[in-house]
């Protein structure tokens, strides 16, 4: 099985987030504790990968669940492919 982060509903998420509290994205830097850099590169993530930490810190400032940002997808087995071969 694998897991895929879904990068756009996370930053929709913290965004509200952040919308609703009145903050700039500079703001939500320092009160969740990851670089600026970090947070004003947030909207670019819809083409890149966050990093774990950056994901971590701002699930805890806004209060955010990361699992509900993961899809499982089952894998397919070298076994299983062999049994639907025949």
């Amino acid at each position: 099985m694998t897991a895929t982060f879904d990068q756009i509903a996370f930053y929709q998420a913290v965004d509200l987030i952040r919308f609703s509290r009145h903050l700039s994205w500079q703001q939500v830097a320092w009160e969740s504790g990851v670089q600026h850099v970090a947070t004003g590169k947030m909207s670019q993530w819809i083409l890149s990968k966050p990093h774990a930490d950056t994901i971590a810190a701002l699930c805890v400032w806004g209060g955010l669940n990361a699992n509900n940002f993961f899809t499982k997808k089952k894998t397919h087995t070298n076994q299983t492919l062999e049994e639907q071969s025949h």
